[in-house]
């Protein structure tokens, strides 16, 4: 007598991870779905329901074409970032709160961002490079996250019509390894205007 052939753990478990899967997608879709009778998505758009009859009487006229208003399509982070970057930077001067060496990169920030008058940085990435001391000529991972981590959150208060509010996740602190040392760069993201 055969034995019936069965699913290994494995395959079931995969199968069970493929349905799981399908289901979350059908719950994001039907969420999704349910949010169409509200608001407009943004201001000047039209509400779904009104782009629904503009859509049906669209239809009836062949040469009636609808596109989506300019503004929804502008809507989102630029993915085209501007940079800044503020060079001989006393990172040990900087790590140990001297106000000489803070007031640096605070004049060269504020300096630099000049240029970009009227508008609003919606995210920041601070890289910081720097030595492991101020004779080294290598670049130090550890000193370089030590001077993002540091100069970071300092940035909002530089301009604060400028830089977005001091949270973690709109101005994040990271180490460059392949940058000029003693260096903070600033990589700015705007919303598309």
């Amino acid at each position: 007598m055969k034995r019936p052939r069965g699913l290994s753990l494995a395959q079931a478990s995969g199968w069970l991870f493929a349905d799981l899967l399908l289901m979350l997608v059908i719950v994001v879709l039907g969420g999704q779905s349910s949010k169409d009778g509200g608001t407009p998505p943004c201001p000047g758009c039209p509400s779904p329901s009104a782009a629904r009859s503009s859509t049906s009487s669209a239809s009836s006229s062949p040469s009636a074409t609808t596109t989506p208003p300019a503004s929804a399509a502008a809507l989102g982070l630029d993915p085209h970032s501007e940079s800044i970057t503020v060079r001989n930077v006393d990172v040990v001067g900087v790590l140990a709160h001297e106000p000489r060496a803070l007031a640096h990169v605070e004049r060269e920030v504020r300096r630099q961002t000049a240029r970009f008058e009227g508008r609003h940085a919606a995210l920041v990435l601070v890289w910081g490079v720097a030595a492991s001391c101020p004779s080294c000529r290598g670049i130090d991972l550890s000193h370089s996250q030590r001077l993002a981590d540091e100069i970071a959150p300092r940035v909002r208060s530089y301009d604060p019509a400028f830089f977005p509010e001091d949270d973690p996740k709109l101005i994040r602190p990271y180490h460059d390894g392949g940058g000029t040392r003693n260096t903070v760069r600033l990589e700015l993201f705007f919303v598309r205007a």
